[in-house]
């Protein structure tokens, strides 16, 4: 199934959650109704990993000057914050956001020596268990500068049953690379204007 083909599936059939990342466009409304959830990146909590190579700035979580990630035998290891994800509309325990939206920089676009990844995690209330309801890898986009990328849900929420965290993660291969950067998550109801 294309990206194209997703997308169309996704508009015609409100109720299902397609799993297809797109770069915001004037052809889908970003909906006030239920209320959005919004972080920016400095509000969360780094991982003791992180600590030493991360820093804050205003909205942006980034490496510090000079940081980079550690080297591992399969790929290095990203700087990870979590922000964790609370129901603005108290009585609400199933809001109806569909798309989870990442304000970022990849300096490097598609090539693999930074990179930008988001998760938005699912943790079962009763087991603990945590599972993925929707993610965003940097380097499956050419985009460089500053800008958002959405993502589909891949099922609906439902804060009776579950809690929620996004975990925001950097990765840099080493201090001679720009430094890629993470400024926000909101989570929304989005959808294709008809037209």
């Amino acid at each position: 199934m294309t990206k194209i083909t997703r997308l169309v599936a996704c508009a015609i059939s409100a109720a299902s959650f397609c799993y297809a990342p797109s770069a915001l466009s004037s052809d889908y409304t970003e909906y006030d109704t239920p209320m959005p959830w919004t972080h920016v990146a400095s509000a969360c909590a780094p991982d003791e990993a992180a600590i030493g190579k991360y820093a804050f700035n205003k909205a942006d979580f980034s490496f510090k000057a000079g940081a980079y990630s550690d080297p591992s035998r399969l790929a290095p290891l990203p700087i990870v914050v979590r922000c964790n994800v609370a129901n603005p509309m108290d009585g609400d325990i199933a809001p109806i956001w569909n798309t989870m939206i990442i304000g970022y920089s990849d300096p490097d676009g598609m090539a693999v020596d930074t990179k930008v990844s988001a998760y938005l995690y699912q943790v079962s209330r009763t087991t603990g268990a945590t599972s993925i309801v929707a993610s965003f890898d940097s380097n499956a986009w050419i985009q460089t500068t500053r800008g958002e990328v959405a993502v589909d849900l891949t099922k609906a929420l439902n804060f009776h049953n579950n809690e929620y965290f996004v975990q925001l993660e950097l990765t840099r291969t080493n201090n001679t690379k720009l430094n890629p950067v993470v400024y926000s998550a909101r989570l929304v109801n989005r959808m294709k204007v008809p037209g």
